[in-house]
């Protein structure tokens, strides 16, 4: 359980400087383009932090976080695909 919401907030910053190559390599791995992995861990760091009190295990947070991305990944993947369609069939 968190202990006050500063506790939570400064676990939360640490999490994201400790991990952000690992998050960017991760996002970069699956969508193949570098602004799209910037885009993706930002997005991910945003929804995170907003979402934050709903982390009930502080020692979950990497996973969660990871997930979280993983999530903003897949949906980049949709939307570009989409997009991809989209201007197939208008040419």
């Amino acid at each position: 359980m968190w202990i006050n919401e500063r506790l939570r907030q400064e676990r939360f910053l640490s999490a994201v400087k400790e991990n952000s190559g690992v998050f960017y390599r991760y996002a970069y791995s699956v969508l193949l383009n570098r602004t799209d992995a910037e885009d993706a861990v930002s997005e991910m760091v945003l929804k995170a932090f907003e979402h934050l009190k709903e982390l009930k295990n502080i020692h979950k947070m990497r996973s969660w976080m990871f997930q979280i991305l993983a999530n903003t990944c897949k949906t980049m993947l949709s939307k570009r695909k989409q997009a991809s369609e989209f201007h197939t069939k208008m040419q």
